[in-house]
């Protein structure tokens, strides 16, 4: 959906990111102050993954979410729903040949151990929320309210520039314990099978004309 750090703040900075807040206090009540950007997510595999030809048959453990699913069959995976808390053994175990996921769970979940291959897709982009009860939140003076939103500003500022420091740390880190490192030469052949086949799937759950909106950010 993103082209890269920049457009993902700029879409979450901006009008649609403001719709998301809206939406968010309109359905759960929830006032949304920041968002806090995750590192992309990586693949991680047994055998080599160097093209889209790689990914076809690959027995892929995704999140049980449609969207997850949906994008790694249009590339052609074995796409296999298994719960994070599940997610080791299957790997060790075999169940699965690979997975993905953002670095920092890579890391948290040891699967240097059971993993050869870190592939440098960088295929997705999400964000944490900061956010809190509304009834609360305007329960809380005005100059109560004005700190807690300049905070979350400040921490969101600051949040992404550890993000990014972290990403090269855990890298190298994830390298240090063994795995080999594959950067993708074309990464359009990923991407495009997705752009092509998801908005179809999606159309009568997503917002109107939101994917093009979101491309259409600068």
């Amino acid at each position: 959906t993103y082209r890269s750090h920049e457009h993902h703040l700029n879409v979450l900075n901006g009008e649609i990111g403001q719709e998301f807040k809206d939406a968010l206090l309109k359905a759960k009540n929830l006032k949304v102050f920041a968002f806090f950007p995750r590192g992309p997510r990586y693949m991680t595999s047994n055998k080599p993954i160097r093209s889209v030809e790689d990914v076809k048959g690959l027995k892929l453990r995704v999140p049980p979410v449609p969207v997850y699913i949906e994008a790694w069959k249009s590339l052609g995976a074995n796409v296999t729903p298994i719960d994070y808390s599940e997610l080791y053994m299957a790997l060790k175990q075999g169940v699965v040949e690979g997975q993905e996921n953002p670095l920092a769970t890579i890391d948290a979940l040891k699967l240097s151990s059971v993993q050869k291959y870190l592939i440098e897709t960088k295929h997705h982009l999400l964000a944490f929320t900061m956010s809190m009860d509304n009834d609360r939140f305007q329960k809380l003076t005005p100059t109560q309210q004005k700190a807690i939103e300049e905070a979350a500003n400040e921490a969101a500022d600051l949040e992404y520039q550890l993000m990014l420091e972290n990403e090269d740390a855990l890298k190298a880190k994830l390298q240090e314990e063994g795995m080999e490192l594959i950067q993708i030469a074309d990464i359009a052949a990923f991407r495009d099978p997705v752009v092509k086949r998801l908005p179809e799937v999606f159309k009568d759950k997503w917002a109107p004309n939101l994917w093009d909106r979101i491309q259409a950010v600068e």
